[in-house]
């Protein structure tokens, strides 16, 4: 079984999470913004409390490091609002409904294909030109 790598975050990083819970956001909530693990804020902000935060190798960091920090957090939580959303218009639509014109001799008629009841309906008829 393969390891899984374990995730390195900057002092920066971990005292802005902090910084957010304190300001009153709760723990599950700056966690999902910043795509954390809940359990692993909550040690954040009790090594916070407790002066241990800045543990040992931490690393200075650039403010283009901390954006794009920043960035892939938001990028994230975007990409799971769009599945959500998709996931919301498929199931409330009925998937994707469609008009086609079929003509049949002198007539033509505009046919309703409703995926949803794996049917079709005429719509209208009329006759063609």
């Amino acid at each position: 079984m393969k390891k899984i790598p374990k995730q390195e975050y900057t002092t920066e990083f971990k005292e802005q999470a902090v910084k957010q819970v304190r300001m009153g956001k709760s723990i599950v909530l700056v966690a999902k913004e910043l795509g954390l693990v809940e359990q692993t804020l909550r040690n954040w902000v009790k090594l916070a409390e407790a002066g241990k935060l800045n543990g040992k190798g931490t690393k200075a960091v650039t403010p283009e490091q901390m954006d794009l920090s920043r960035l892939r957090a938001e990028n994230v939580r975007l990409k799971r609002e769009c599945e959500i959303l998709k996931k919301a218009t498929g199931d409330s639509t009925g998937h994707c409904n469609t008009t086609e014109i079929f003509c049949d001799g002198d007539k033509k008629f505009n046919v309703f294909l409703g995926r949803s009841f794996n049917s079709s309906a005429i719509m209208s008829s009329c006759s063609c030109e």
